[in-house]
């Protein structure tokens, strides 16, 4: 129908088929592809951020991967997208919108605005 449909559905899609992984050192590459949410729906930040773009890529809507590079540790930044939405550009954090073992689908990280908390 619209944009905003195709982003939500899209966004609450990735969370039901997939679960956050918790890896260990060794799995690390294992888990920081899209690839692990689309095979085995076992996934890190990485894998839901570059299978919503690949997703939003094939459906013609603005999407880029962003990266929090202030770990020392690069094992502890995070990735995230931005999405076009009409003209303007979003935060969308799946991976912090999945609250579904708990809270289940959540959207306290869905089209934030860099003004919002």
């Amino acid at each position: 129908d619209n944009d905003f449909k195709k982003i939500k559905y899209v966004h609450d899609k990735l969370i039901e088929i997939s679960q956050y992984h918790d890896y260990t050192e060794e799995e690390i590459s294992q888990y920081q592809s899209m690839v692990s949410i689309f095979e085995t729906g076992n996934t890190v930040c990485a894998g839901y951020a570059y299978g919503f773009k690949f997703i939003m890529d094939q459906l013609g809507i603005k999407t880029i991967c962003t990266h929090d590079i202030s770990n020392e540790d690069t094992s502890k930044n995070h990735i995230w997208n931005m999405v076009e939405l009409y003209g303007k550009w979003y935060n969308l954090d799946i991976t912090w919108d999945n609250k579904k073992d708990t809270e289940g689908i959540i959207y306290d990280y869905f089209l934030k605005d860099n003004d919002e908390k």
